[in-house]
């Protein structure tokens, strides 16, 4: 007898592990998309070396019988840039050898990857990428951008699962930032506006939360003379971010590239004001002066006033707050569900070749 729900495998990093890909892929693990039960099979746990080249063999090794079940209807692979998306080659590979229709879902800017890989690199990325059902990406101009650069014809959008809803609006002066602790997320940028915001907001204060190399931004804190006003966390998730975020007047997300951020996304749905830089996805779900503060990747001084704006006015940051809470229904556990549902259907109807 045919298995009442087939299910839908999840090549993606361990819950466990610290990164947005991670974040959105815990909120939909063992749920049920319509008739479709998503299954993680976890190929990266963090840690060193030795680990994550333990933890893939494994995986690799599951996931060699695992596709053949009968019950799989649709391997669904979550991607970002570098070894996330080679390793996930050869499970790419795998599925197609039990002829499995193959998802993927680019969690990076990957118009911006493709540009940057060898020639033999490009080539592997669109024989997989025209071999799958379907590519998403999570905002609409990588969409865009992937399908100009390599020729992709069954690329879409496909939105993150936020689980945060609204909460109460703080009074406290904090400016929250939630991810890695990369340079490439604008850090450094971040502390030397965030000195200047201290000469018109004294009480201000700023929590990092997140995994990584924390003694540049010490260091950077230091030399700025706001170490005392900087604490850093380390990496955080579910009530421990809630709590953060509860705490926070101010999301800001100062990196210099994206696809769409989780942290984003979160703050909004928590009814925060952000401060955003322009980049991948931001200004698809971020609408300037009206649901957050946009500025370019790399303006300090737009950073610090857009801070100091609403750090200084609370009914603008309520304003904002609440309008960002109510445009990111769509990103809702139930809506994202139902979108993948229909994913899932039609990919089980319309088999790659």
């Amino acid at each position: 007898m045919a298995p009442a729900h087939r299910t839908v495998i999840f090549v993606a990093p361990a819950p466990t592990a610290h990164g947005g890909i991670a974040s959105a892929v815990s909120s939909l693990a063992g749920r049920h998309a319509g008739p479709y039960q998503i299954e993680l099979l976890p190929t990266f746990y963090g840690g060193g070396a030795a680990r994550k080249v333990g933890a893939a063999l494994r995986s690799f090794t599951r996931a060699s019988w695992r596709f053949g079940g009968r019950d799989v209807a649709v391997v669904h692979i979550h991607a970002s840039k570098g070894w996330s998306f080679r390793r996930k080659l050869l499970f790419h590979a795998l599925a197609r050898l039990w002829r499995r229709p193959v998802v993927w879902q680019l969690h990076y800017d990957f118009a911006s990857y493709y540009r940057e890989c060898s020639r033999l690199e490009r080539a592997l990325m669109r024989a997989a990428f025209r071999s799958s059902s379907s590519v998403a990406s999570v905002y609409r101009a990588g969409n865009e951008a992937l399908a100009a650069a390599t020729g992709l014809e069954n690329g879409r959008v496909l939105a993150n699962v936020v689980e945060i809803g609204p909460l109460p609006s703080s009074d406290e002066p904090l400016v929250l930032f939630l991810g890695r602790l990369h340079p490439s997320k604008g850090l450094s940028l971040f502390l030397r506006a965030l000195a200047g915001v201290v000469e018109r907001v004294p009480d201000v204060r700023a929590v990092i939360a997140g995994s990584g190399d924390a003694a540049p931004i010490r260091a950077e804190a230091r030399a700025r003379g706001i170490a005392d006003r900087v604490e850093l966390v380390g990496w955080v998730e579910g009530e421990e971010k809630v709590k953060l975020l509860r705490r926070a007047a101010v999301l800001v997300n100062p990196s210099f590239i994206e696809a769409l951020p989780m942290a984003v996304l979160e703050g909004m749905a928590a009814g925060r004001a952000v401060v955003a830089t322009r980049v991948g996805g931001v200004p698809e779900v971020v609408e300037d002066g009206k649901t957050g503060l946009l500025v370019e990747p790399g303006d300090e001084e737009g950073l610090r006033e857009a801070l100091i704006r609403l750090l200084d006015n609370e009914a603008l940051r309520r304003e904002l707050g609440a309008a960002a809470a109510r445009s990111v229904d769509g990103w809702q556990l139930e809506n994202v569900l139902e979108q993948l549902g229909g994913l899932y259907a039609e990919a089980s109807l319309n088999r790659a070749p």
